[in-house]
């Protein structure tokens, strides 16, 4: 009995978590529509206040590129997130697997170091791009009507 309530909940969880992947995937569609079609993206409030970068300033331009198949486009849009986007998905599907397997969230002390070192990468990145000897490392400024 044990087992087949086992499975149940394995079943549950596989469902939420498929729902909860493509409800990301269709919002991600739809920006991507209302970037394409209308020409309207979301600015980042950090560089409307202060003129400054951020460390995610250019995603939705990377998002974009990379949908259109435009690496390099992405690549300069923001070369951090870039680089770490494919060990993003790893991490992401790690933690779906374990936690429709095991119905687990928990996070170890590796896992929570790793985090903080991307973090803390994060951060300097942010730092880096906004002085004007690594101006190389800010977003490309494309017009959106360009897309």
């Amino acid at each position: 009995m044990e087992e087949k309530t086992s499975r149940i909940e394995v079943k549950k969880r596989l469902r939420y978590s498929a729902i909860k992947i493509l409800t990301v995937a269709c919002v991600g569609l739809l920006y991507f529509l209302l970037v394409t079609i209308f020409k309207v993206g979301l600015p980042c409030p950090i560089h409307a206040v202060t003129g400054k970068f951020c460390p995610g300033c250019g995603i939705s331009r990377m998002c974009v590129s990379m949908l259109r198949l435009d690496f390099p486009a992405a690549y300069r849009s923001n070369r951090l997130l870039f680089i770490l986007l494919p060990f993003f998905f790893v991490y992401l599907a790690g933690k779906e697997w374990i936690y429709i397997r095991r119905g687990s969230r928990n996070t170890g002390k590796i896992e929570t170091a790793v985090l903080a070192l991307v973090t803390a990468a994060l951060l300097v990145f942010g730092v880096l791009r906004n002085m004007e000897a690594f101006d190389y490392l800010q977003p490309m400024m494309i017009l959106w009507h360009v897309l």
